[in-house]
């Protein structure tokens, strides 16, 4: 029973073994074949860890060479930066170098100017305001206020002085030129005769040729005023100047305003004495105001008129004053008066402002000596017909005092 539960095992035939045989050959064979496939994939396996192993050293090559090359570059950028450092350095010391020699070019170039003005100054082409000698005086004031500021520089002292003889040099030219301006116009004026009724005016040539030099020299002039900050000697060529041109005025109207003078003064009249001197003067006042205005600028320190006019005034002063001095009559004082305060310092003098400023103190001396004198005289009146009247008795007959006297015209019978 037993061996009737187990299967009866295969008949062993020589078929069936052969076949067994068969089969155990071709499955070796296809073992063998797989064993050469994994083989061969182990070779290429195997290759391809060399090829990789390979390529791992090549990479860690690469690495290093990086590593190194970024090494060589950092320091390559230390370096650049240091020398942009070193450049950034050197420009800027090279800018300061470049201006301390720009300093001291331009300080050097002051005493290389000098032999240029000597040597322009000596030109005979050279005028006197022209833009080549308003050039000269700029470079001399320049040099002049640089040494000054400066001497501690070398041979300061030598060149300081050689400069400001250029100075005077150039400013002796202007004074010249100025002097030599208006004495060709004062002849032209002189050669320029007055007709013989016209003896007692003013002659027009005295303003005509005066008028037509002043914008050359009024020019020249203002650009002297500009410069009196720089030197003083400026300031004391203008009141030179000055001084000449009221001279060379002098000399013109002298005998005119004389001669107009002495006819004001010829009057019968002490009154109309007086008002003629005071006008003739007002109006010689009025137009030298006008025509200095157009020779000179208003500077510091400038002289008024009072030195052109003193002669002319003191002259009247002084030949009015016997005629007021010996008038008794305190009506006619009193008129003096009147028409010195009312007509010539009111009406005039103090109405006209600047241009007859010269003319107040000779005014206010002269009303103030011609009060005097009333004063005087008025005392001298109430002492003498006022305290000391002893009435008559032809002065005490009243009613027959007052029938006695002339009636007034028009007055009822």
């Amino acid at each position: 029973e037993e061996g009737a539960d187990h299967e009866a095992p295969p008949e062993l035939t020589v078929a069936g073994l052969f076949h067994e045989l068969e089969e155990a050959r071709g499955s070796e064979a296809v073992e063998d074949e797989e064993i050469a496939d994994v083989m061969d994939h182990y070779t290429r396996l195997r290759s391809v860890l060399g090829l990789c192993e390979a390529i791992l050293q090549e990479l860690g090559a690469v690495e290093s060479c990086l590593v190194g090359l970024q090494e060589q570059h950092d320091a390559v950028v230390d370096k650049t930066s240091a020398l942009h450092s070193e450049c950034e350095q050197l420009l800027h010391e090279k800018a300061g170098l470049e201006e301390l020699g720009g300093k001291i070019e331009s300080r050097l170039a002051i005493y290389d100017k000098l032999d240029s003005l000597q040597r322009q100054l000596g030109l005979p082409t050279l005028t006197v305001g022209s833009p080549a000698f308003v050039a000269i005086l700029s470079a001399a004031d320049e040099a002049v206020a640089a040494l000054t500021s400066h001497s501690h520089f070398a041979d300061s002292n030598n060149y300081l002085n050689r400069f400001r003889q250029v100075q005077t040099r150039a400013l002796a030219m202007v004074k010249a030129h100025f002097g030599a301006t208006l004495q060709a116009a004062t002849a032209k004026a002189q050669a320029d005769k007055p007709e013989e009724d016209s003896k007692l005016a003013i002659p027009l040539a005295a303003y005509v040729q005066y008028q037509s030099i002043s914008e050359g020299l009024l020019k020249l002039l203002t650009d002297i005023a500009t410069r009196i900050e720089w030197s003083r000697d400026y300031r004391r060529l203008l009141n030179e100047c000055q001084a000449g041109y009221f001279a060379q005025r002098m000399v013109l109207l002298e005998p005119s305003v004389g001669a107009r003078i002495r006819t004001a003064l010829a009057a019968p009249d002490l009154k109309e004495s007086m008002r003629g001197g005071c006008e003739v003067l007002c109006d010689l006042c009025q137009r030298e105001h006008k025509l200095r205005a157009r020779f000179f600028p208003p500077f510091e320190g400038q002289a008024g008129l009072e030195e052109l006019l003193d002669p002319f005034c003191t002259a009247l002063v002084d030949s009015l004053r016997p005629l007021y001095l010996k008038t008794i009559q305190v009506e006619t004082l009193c008129a003096l008066a009147g028409i010195l305060k009312s007509e010539v310092l009111e009406g005039q003098v103090e109405l006209r402002g600047e241009a007859l400023a010269a003319m107040r103190p000779y005014v206010a001396r002269l009303l103030h000596e011609v009060q005097e004198r009333l004063t005087f005289r008025a005392q001298i009146c109430i002492r003498d017909e006022i305290q000391g009247f002893a009435p008559s008795k032809a002065d005490l007959d009243y009613p027959a005092k007052l029938l006695a006297s002339p009636s007034p015209p028009g007055a009822p019978g």
